[in-house]
């Protein structure tokens, strides 16, 4: 199947009425909200404070680390600061995809969601969730959603009247339900009345374990309309919530590791991960939209971990972005693959012994599963970011694999987007730092 690289920009209301980013781009990003967060330091004035105490990481009573556990998912998939705490999460994997888990507390109960900087909204399944036939719009049984946890009591919660989360994937999954105001808590940190939406209709390609989605990315691309025109109603994601209180650095950081189940890596909040990585880093702006599918934005806008990739090496020579001098990219820890411009993608997989061929039928890049792959470089900044060769290689079924090296089409079509997923992270410590509007990356050691 097709991974899916990134959130589609359009929501559905109902199997009857479908509004695109076309329709809507001036409203989606003419609505105002406050800055993304309060202005404060970012990430280097933590990073100097750490090195110049000889820690690598924040240590102490406010600190705490969030593991990641791991889940194979059943395809490629990408769904496109005053008295400081640190909130920390261990990962977990979740076959052919990956599924990178974080434990999140709504109200007492805890669910396993999927950590996505592709995406801003977080939400779990109601109880009654409805499990929708695509093709039919019919409803079908529950289990077929093959979601994890249900949430138990939607009745505490405080309702927020006349909007809902309308949220549709490139996979073609998609979801709604109403929104609320929760008590959330993400590794130790807790944050009163944030928003989130319980789903109550959904298609959804699921494993069993995990619940939804835990959306990191920007107030810009959350997915909550109104009931009564179908307009983006743009609201703070919880991060950004907890940012603002100040109650951690104005950053989190992400180090993944290449699993098949269990333990995966950390997700932390307002600190470093406990993992080895270069001392030094490479700081890149995240970049700015001016326009969205071809049509201009009224400003310079934050929709996406947004990062200029320079180049590319293969096997140690240089390589190029695909005809573009500053190849854009988001960094998506929701997206399993590096989906780069077509030249670029069968330049890669060319170099695979034997070759990777493109297979229409899986949508991607066929290789043998004992290839040799190739060494692959990205450059972003002034630094060249090592792919791992294993990391780029995916067993869809048993005998079948694919390349971890998607074409995404022509750099200089407006409405194409490349994406550093989970390819890429797998090989760093990466940095998002809304307190500077700055990515910071090292290579893992």
């Amino acid at each position: 199947m097709q991974s899916y690289h990134h959130l589609v920009k359009s929501f559905r209301i109902n199997p009857d009425m479908h509004i695109t980013l076309v329709s809507i781009t001036l409203s989606f990003f003419l609505a105002t909200i406050s800055a993304v967060v309060t202005p404060t330091h970012g990430f280097l004035d933590f990073y100097a404070n750490v090195q110049k105490n000889g820690q690598k990481r924040m240590i102490g009573s406010k600190a705490s680390i969030i593991p990641l556990t791991r889940r194979l998912s059943p395809h490629l998939k990408s769904r496109s600061r005053r008295n400081l705490q640190t909130g920390d999460a261990n990962l977990t994997a979740s076959s052919l995809g990956t599924n990178f888990l974080a434990e999140v507390t709504f109200g007492t109960q805890t669910f396993p969601l999927v950590i996505d900087t592709g995406s801003s909204d977080t939400w779990v399944p109601a109880t009654n969730v409805e499990c929708v036939d695509p093709d039919t719009n019919n409803a079908v049984n529950q289990s077929v959603c093959a979601f994890g946890p249900l949430f138990q009591d939607a009745a505490a919660l405080t309702p927020i009247p006349g909007i809902v989360m309308n949220q549709t994937y490139v996979s073609g999954e998609f979801m709604t339900g109403p929104m609320y105001l929760e008590q959330v808590t993400l590794g130790g940190l807790t944050i009163n009345q944030t928003q989130v939406s319980i789903v109550t209709s959904a298609f959804w390609e699921g494993d069993g374990v995990n619940s939804g989605i835990l959306g990191l990315s920007s107030p810009n691309t959350t997915a909550a309309v109104s009931t009564k025109n179908g307009d983006q109603v743009i609201y703070n994601p919880i991060l950004t919530n907890m940012f603002n209180k100040n109650m951690t650095n104005p950053f989190f950081s992400l180090a993944l590791d290449k699993a098949t189940s269990g333990p995966a890596g950390y997700f932390v909040i307002g600190g470093l991960p406990p993992v080895a990585h270069d001392n030094d880093f490479t700081t890149v702006p995240i970049e700015l939209k001016t326009e969205e599918f071809g049509t201009k934005l009224p400003g310079p806008t934050f929709t996406d971990y947004l990062v200029n990739v320079t180049g590319f090496s293969y096997n140690g020579k240089t390589g190029d972005t695909g005809g573009v001098r500053n190849l854009q990219m988001i960094v998506d820890s929701g997206t399993t693959t590096n989906v780069v411009p077509a030249k670029v993608a069968a330049c890669i997989n060319d170099l695979f012994t034997p070759p990777g061929r493109y297979n229409k039928t899986i949508g991607g890049f066929q290789v043998a599963c004992n290839v040799s792959a190739p060494s692959v470089g990205i450059q972003i900044g002034n630094n060249t970011f090592p792919i791992n060769p294993a990391a780029t290689i995916f067993e869809a079924e048993p005998g079948i694999c694919t390349s971890g090296w998607e074409a995404g089409g022509d750099p200089k079509d407006p409405d194409t987007e490349f994406f550093l997923g989970d390819v890429f992270l797998t090989n760093v410590v990466a940095v998002f730092d809304l307190g500077a509007m700055q990515m910071h990356f090292a290579s893992r050691k």
